[in-house]
């Protein structure tokens, strides 16, 4: 296919994100299946951050989101955030 001369002069840059209450990076993982660079994660737990340095080795581990200042984060293009979920990950917790 033929490119267009706005294609010519703007070339194509990949998105990045930043995803807060990392977890074991779900968003990170479906974020690469969609052509996106996850550069930054905040996460507390040890077994979940084990797991995303396993799964994206290159993604930047900030720690805990309480001690971070925006002003020092990699700038991202998306910045994602899962729920922190204690309170509905035991069944004793869960709402009768």
């Amino acid at each position: 296919m033929k490119k267009g001369v706005y294609e010519m002069t703007h070339p194509t840059r990949k998105l990045t994100m930043g995803s807060l209450f990392d977890g074991i990076s779900g968003f990170p993982l479906a974020s690469v299946r969609c052509g996106i660079e996850p550069i930054w994660a905040s996460e507390i737990e040890p077994f979940p951050i084990l797991v995303s340095k396993i799964r994206f080795p290159r993604m930047e581990q900030m720690g805990d989101i309480t001690k971070l200042n925006g002003a020092y984060l990699p700038p991202v293009d998306i910045i994602c955030g899962g729920s922190p979920c204690q309170d509905s990950a035991w069944p004793e917790c869960a709402p009768d």
